[in-house]
């Protein structure tokens, strides 16, 4: 009895208790059926609404804190205490494309319950673009090999890396985060200086070329110390004081740029249209050693989005090339008809002329690199080597421009619009055209555009036309025909060989091609003039003499081994001693006895050559034209005659 009253007592006790405190809580359920679904993939960036469902076993009202980022293992608070079981993320984040988000939901009841959700993830589509870099060491100069290339977003976030390859060339697939985006590019290579292009612009979908050149370093070789220059570039009116509207470009544009740098600024160009170098391949503002340049900058012969290059170089040769783009709107009517540039083959010339220069640092014992300097005192007609290191192959496309047309008598000028400019087209298979390059009518090479692209190669047949461009469109096209660069060789001199002694004093010169060269445009023809200096009477110079050309060229259809005996030819020398203006007739028929003499190329050169064009492979040219500045021999034999 006594014991049945004590557990009544004791359930009442509990029931009490029970009442006093209320129901236990629980926590929220686990937040499920998210939207997007985990691991789904979002096309559309601009709208993206976040949900789930959550509820709460006591029915109690259920707040919720948003984390999201793009990493998983540190995930940032979005929102607190949210209310709803929806979020529009897009009101509040700025989606990248070819991105994986993640998110959770921590869910938060009245009395103190949490529950966290699951890590959920999403992947927006991916927007990628090709790159396809072509390195060199300068214009039209060889491949630079081995190069680390990376591709940086506006935050400094990787997109793209790769090495070029051994043509210099490397592809690049390049993550985008936007539709469109401007891309900075990074070049290192020890030995090298460091490149950069900043700006670049990539859309998905593209697949774009683009040429980069990297130089040598000429103070530190490791481009991990360096920093690009630091550009800064205002945009004016033709007037210089009128700021311009990059969107409405209506005339040309006046361009004030200042640099800054560790080095020190080397050199500054600018240039619409095309990534601007050496005058010799182009016109374009150029200013050196100084940190600012100002001037104007044509944008005749281009419509609608246009590229702006400002290309610096400091004095590690260090070189950034800034990236704008600008939308030119040019307005005019013609009101005659359109000029059709003529061709030089319709003349009897060629229209497509192709140099492929020979690739080898020259050395040279003391009298060599004299005679080098006297070439102007022989009579020849030299330039300074002021053409890109190392340069070797480019394509000069000619045409007759409408102010010699008509100063020739060849078109009527009240028949024919004068042109703002010509617009030159270039295609590798005869059907697919890209356009290249611009030349102004009011250039002073208004007639010649040099296409000096790594694109170009030996054996690889190249097509050019070209247009006439007016405000209100372009001509015709004039088709100039195509031309198949040669490959470069070089001369094996054979006898006297290097060193040799008691040669004879009436000797044999022997010499040939080191490879026979070929070429589908007709047959190959090399072309030879040869010198033997006297190292004795370092002054005098001998070469064999001919009555029309002055001085004599020996010549062969393909590859042949060449002789030349001296007492075969008349030969001619030059010597200050006698007098510094004139050659003279050498009065015997054999070199002097027990002396010492050297011989070589004076010019080694072959070509193929058909109706619209010419193909050049030029080992040797002291001055003798075919090259515009000159090739220094790296070969040369040394001999000592005997008594006979």
């Amino acid at each position: 009895m006594k014991k049945a009253f004590f557990y009544s007592i004791l359930v009442l006790l509990i029931s009490l208790i029970t009442w006093s405190c209320g129901p236990i809580n629980a926590n929220p359920n686990v937040p499920s059926n998210p939207s997007p679904e985990d691991g789904a993939v979002v096309e559309n960036i601009s709208n993206v609404v976040l949900s789930w469902e959550c509820s709460d076993p006591n029915g109690d009202p259920l707040t919720f804190d948003i984390y999201f980022g793009t990493d998983e293992t540190n995930l940032e608070l979005l929102e607190s205490n949210w209310a709803s079981t929806t979020y529009n993320l897009t009101d509040e984040v700025e989606l990248n494309y070819s991105t994986t988000y993640y998110w959770q939901i921590i869910a938060k009841d009245n009395k103190g319950g949490v529950t966290a959700g699951p890590v959920w993830s999403f992947s927006t589509e991916l927007k990628t673009a090709t790159l396809i870099l072509y390195v060199t060491d300068s214009k039209s100069g060889p491949a630079v090999s081995d190069s680390s290339v990376k591709v940086f977003g506006k935050n400094g976030d990787l997109r793209a890396e790769g090495q070029t390859d051994t043509n210099g060339r490397v592809e690049l697939n390049v993550i985008l985060h936007k539709e469109e985006e401007m891309l900075t590019i990074i070049l290192e290579k020890y030995g090298y200086a460091l490149s950069g292009v900043e700006g670049l612009k990539l859309r998905d979908g593209d697949e774009i070329i683009y040429e980069v050149i990297q130089r040598k370093a000429t103070l530190d070789p490791d481009p991990s110390t360096q920093e690009l220059p630091e550009v800064e570039v205002e945009f004016y009116e033709e007037d210089g004081e009128t700021p311009l509207d990059i969107n409405n470009v209506t005339g040309d544009i006046y361009v004030h740029i200042t640099a800054s740098g560790d080095n020190h600024i080397n050199i500054i160009y600018a240039a619409v249209g095309k990534i601007p170098g050496a005058g010799f391949f182009g016109e374009r503002l150029y200013v050196s050693n100084s940190q600012e340049a100002t001037g104007i900058i044509s944008t005749a012969g281009f419509e609608g989005e246009t590229e702006v290059h400002i290309v610096v170089y400091d004095h590690n040769d260090n070189r950034v090339d800034y990236v704008f783009y600008v939308n030119v709107n040019k307005e005019g009517e013609t009101t005659l008809e359109k000029y059709v540039p003529l061709k030089w083959s319709d003349f009897g010339y060629t229209n497509l002329d192709a140099y492929t220069r020979l690739q080898k640092m020259a050395f040279y014992a003391p009298p060599l690199s004299k005679k080098m300097k006297k070439l102007e005192k022989l009579g020849k007609e030299v330039k300074p080597l002021a053409a890109p290191e190392n340069s070797n192959l480019w394509v000069d496309i000619w045409w007759i421009d409408y102010q010699s047309a008509v100063s020739w008598g060849l078109i009527d000028p009240t028949q024919y619009e004068e042109p703002e400019a010509y617009v030159i087209y270039r295609s590798f298979d005869g059907v697919s055209w890209e356009k290249i390059g611009v030349v102004r009518e009011d250039s002073s090479v208004n007639y010649l555009y040099r296409d000096s692209s790594p694109l170009l190669e030996p054996g690889k047949r190249v097509w050019y036309k070209v247009t006439s461009w007016y405000p209100d469109g372009e001509s015709n096209a004039a088709e100039l025909g195509s031309v198949v660069p040669l490959d470069s060789f070089n001369v094996i001199l054979v006898e006297p060989e290097d060193g040799e002694t008691n040669v004879s004093r009436d000797p044999v010169f022997v010499w040939m091609p080191d490879k026979e060269l070929s070429s589908p445009e007709g047959d190959v023809t090399y072309e030879y003039a040869i010198w033997v200096y006297d190292l004795v009477l370092s002054e005098m110079h001998l070469v064999p003499y001919d009555s029309n050309t002055f001085f004599k060229h020996f010549y062969s259809v393909g590859k042949e081994t060449m002789s030349v005996k001296f007492s075969d030819h008349i030969w001619i020398f030059y010597d200050p001693s006698f007098d510094p203006n004139y050659w003279y007739f050498y009065p015997y028929d054999k070199l002097e006895p027990n002396k010492t003499y050297e011989w070589g190329m004076d010019l080694a050169v072959a070509y193929a050559v058909d109706d619209d064009s010419a193909a050049y492979s030029i080992a040797v040219d002291y001055g003798y034209g075919y090259d515009y500045f000159g090739v220094e021999a790296d070969i040369f034999n040394t001999f000592t005659t005997g008594e006979e």
